[in-house]
């Protein structure tokens, strides 16, 4: 008996082919560079909440072991040796180190706009380390009764490693005596000089706009998503 069905063949013309890959080249070239901005702004942020959970490990590891953490009695020695037992592996900057900050000439990082060169400074001068994943982490405190403080900067991603800016890829956090006990804060909380990390401010000192981010990149969830 004879098969009443028979097969349909159905071939596309070359030029049918080329058309369609060249609307995929299009839509390709239009959404792959949103892709990749989106795929290093996520590692920012993975980067960003590993560093904060690692030092404030170090603190209650510091804490556990009877040492002072406040401001007024903490010694950046001490923090550091205590991020290298939660890291395992740290290296030390030391003094005109390439790939480290350098004090009030560093022209290497800029502001959270890209708009204004970050020379670092005060803030950032006592013990530079790298931790085993690149992150590079400075620490500063300054003993005093009435001006006691502790700040610890981190480059999430290295000093190599761009977008180098603060907000992006550099965050402060300040180390706070609550009840006799230090805590590890993210700089911008509790309101904390908003114009520090803002699209818009228009402030004297636009050079430090960003050093109040962490507390916003760490709490909101769409921070990464709309960096200028």
């Amino acid at each position: 008996m004879r098969n009443k069905y028979h097969k349909i063949h159905i071939a596309f013309t070359l030029a049918e082919v080329l058309i369609t890959l060249g609307i995929i080249g299009i839509v390709a070239a239009m959404t792959l560079p949103s892709v990749i901005n989106s795929t290093k702004n996520k590692e920012l942020e993975v980067a960003l909440k590993k560093q904060y959970s690692v030092l404030s490990q170090a603190l209650l590891k510091m804490q556990a072991d009877g040492y002072c953490t406040i401001p007024d009695c903490l010694s950046s020695t001490t923090l550091y040796q205590y991020i290298g037992t939660v890291t395992k592996n740290i290296k030390k900057c030391e003094t005109g180190t390439e790939g480290c900050f350098q004090r009030n000439r560093d022209r290497h990082y800029t502001n959270y706009t890209k708009t204004n060169t970050y020379i670092v400074s005060d803030n950032l001068d006592d013990e530079q380390f790298y931790l085993v994943d690149g992150a590079l982490v400075t620490c500063n405190v300054n003993h005093g009764s009435s001006a006691a403080s502790a700040e610890i900067s981190v480059d999430v991603n290295g000093y190599w490693k761009k977008p180098n800016a603060l907000g992006h890829d550099v965050f402060i956090f300040k180390i706070k005596n609550k009840g006799g006990t230090g805590v590890l804060v993210p700089a911008g909380a509790n309101g904390e000089q908003p114009e520090h990390c803002s699209t818009t401010s228009s402030f004297a000192h636009a050079a430090y706009n960003g050093l109040t981010c962490a507390a916003k990149a760490l709490s909101d969830p769409n921070y990464f998503k709309n960096l200028p």
